[in-house]
C-alpha cells in the first residue's frame, strides 16, 4: 500500500511541476506579446504571405503575430 502512495506521490508531483512550467511560459509569453515581441517558449508553425503573420504554439496556448501591408 505504501509503494502505491508512493507512485500516486510522485505522479502529482511532475503534474504539479508540468502545469507549473507550463503557467510561466505562457505568462512570459503573454508579457512579450503585449510588447509586440516574439514569443520565447512557443514555437513557430506557420508564416502567412499578407506582410509576415506568423502563428506559434506553446503549452496549451497559440500566439498569433499579425503584420499587414500597408500602402505609401
Amino acid at each position: 500500500m505504501k509503494k502505491v502512495n508512493h507512485r500516486i506521490n510522485v505522479l502529482l508531483a511532475v503534474i504539479g511541476l508540468l502545469v507549473a512550467v507550463g503557467v510561466s511560459f505562457f505568462i512570459v509569453d503573454y508579457q512579450r506579446a503585449q510588447q509586440n515581441k516574439r514569443p520565447l517558449f512557443a514555437v513557430e508553425v506557420a508564416h502567412y504571405a499578407d506582410g509576415g503573420t506568423r502563428e506559434y504554439i506553446g503549452l496549451g496556448y497559440k500566439v498569433i503575430a499579425y503584420a499587414s501591408l500597408t500602402t505609401a
